[in-house]
């Protein structure tokens, strides 16, 4: 893949807030000139929510343009990978673009999983909208236990 965006975190501890913005303001301002105006369009880079339930992990990103084929998702471990690409449109002849907003291009996410989860993600994207579902192992789900008498 050309143009890899690459960012690793751990979601599940610190580093969210003012430094999640951090990466991708530094790569507009490496990719200026010296007007301030921006070369090219910025790489694309998905912006993902996680959420913990009961029952385990929700990743939440929105993939406007992407096709599920241009998606790849694996579990190495405790590292979870998310890969693709946002194709650019197509420019017909006579065409031409006066401004240029949107990005496009190849990315990768990688998440740190915490040891308490199960391998056996689910991945669906719908109306734009990727959802992985990474369950909780039944061993590390909170249960009541019942105290019994002697």
């Amino acid at each position: 893949m050309s143009d890899l965006s690459l960012f690793r975190r751990d979601p599940f501890g610190f580093g969210f807030g003012f430094e999640s913005g951090l990466p991708r303001l530094l790569r507009d301002l490496a990719r200026a000139d010296e007007s301030g105006v921006a070369r090219g369009a910025a790489a694309f880079v998905p912006s993902f929510d996680v959420k913990e339930t009961a029952e385990g992990f929700v990743l939440t990103a929105d993939l406007p343009g992407v096709k599920p084929e241009d998606v790849e998702v694996s579990v190495n471990g405790n590292l979870l990978t998310v890969s693709g690409k946002r194709q650019v449109e197509e420019r017909k002849e006579g065409e031409s673009f006066h401004q240029i907003e949107r990005s496009y291009g190849s990315f990768r996410r990688l998440f740190t999983l915490p040891d308490n989860v199960s391998p056996d993600v689910e991945a669906q994207l719908r109306d734009g909208v990727l959802t992985l579902t990474v369950p909780k192992r039944p061993e590390s789900k909170p249960r009541q236990i019942t105290v019994k008498t002697a």
